[in-house]
């Protein structure tokens, strides 16, 4: 389980303004269910290393993993062919 902490830290933005997340036990909660398949990823990745901007297998494995999790999944973000974003949820408040 993640540190109760931590979430403190990313529930803030600036001196002025301060927010806090309302529901933060159940984003960890989701965090923890992906456990798993995600640790799985890190270990495949580090088994494959490969040279900077030629992350070509790696990118596969990120992209597969998040799209079998139920993120979308926008490649080749700024012209990197190796580059992407993965995204949950729909955004709503």
């Amino acid at each position: 389980m993640v540190n109760d902490h931590l979430v403190g830290s990313f529930a803030t933005r600036g001196k002025k303004g301060v927010r806090s997340m309302k529901n933060t036990e159940e984003v960890w909660s989701l965090v923890d269910a992906k456990e798993r398949p995600f640790t799985q990823l890190s270990d495949r990745v580090w088994g494959m290393p490969e040279l900077c901007y030629g992350e070509f297998r790696s990118c596969a494995e990120h992209t597969a993993t998040l799209e079998r999790q139920g993120f979308r999944v926008t490649k080749d973000v700024a012209g990197f062919p190796t580059a992407l974003v993965g995204e949950a949820g729909d955004g709503a408040a």
